[in-house]
């Protein structure tokens, strides 16, 4: 139909500008609106931020906040995940507060779309990689692990798992 290739190439790069500029767009409104979307669990994110929030006062692993303890040194729970770890450092910082952690959560629910696109086209072309990413971006399943809590960083351990088996596959050697 169109035989003019410059034609074709700037159609491409309104495309990818238009796909960028909603992107940005869309993780703007998630960003701005952190503190009120996902809405509060008012059990679990209270509790996960004080994990994070101990760490980042005692150094280990414990629950002083929520367990209203001023002092509490000495008590580490060794059968917590090191995730909070990230967290605490996260807090140091840019400061505590709720909408910090969801910011932080956020940025692993971004990480978790880039690499469960990057795991699509290592299973599969870039075309699905495309396609999963946006489905991703827009899950509202997803942007259920922006709350403060551990659910995202195992859903990005399984898109790395998943993103290294498939290079692992394509290559057609073993991934451990």
């Amino acid at each position: 139909f169109f035989d003019n290739r410059q034609f074709s190439a700037r159609a491409r790069l309104w495309g990818v500008g238009l796909l960028v500029g909603v992107v940005v767009g869309v993780i703007g409104v998630r960003v701005w609106s952190l503190s009120v979307s996902p809405s509060l669990h008012p059990i679990d994110e209270p509790w996960d931020y004080s994990w994070a929030y101990s760490y980042a006062k005692t150094g280990e692993l414990s629950n002083c906040m929520f367990l209203g303890q001023v002092n509490c040194e000495g008590e580490t729970y060794y059968w917590i995940s090191r995730y909070y770890v990230f967290y605490a450092w996260w807090f140091d910082l840019v400061g505590f507060g709720f909408w910090q952690g969801r910011l932080f959560t956020l940025g692993l629910v971004l990480l978790t779309t880039v690499v469960g696109a990057l795991a699509a086209r290592a299973w599969y072309d870039t075309p699905t990689a495309l396609i999963t990413g946006i489905v991703l971006l827009a899950s509202a399943g997803l942007l259920a692990g922006a709350r403060i809590r551990h659910d995202i960083g195992l859903a990005l351990a399984l898109s790395v798992a998943l993103w290294l088996a498939g290079v692992g596959a394509k290559r057609g050697q073993p991934v451990f």
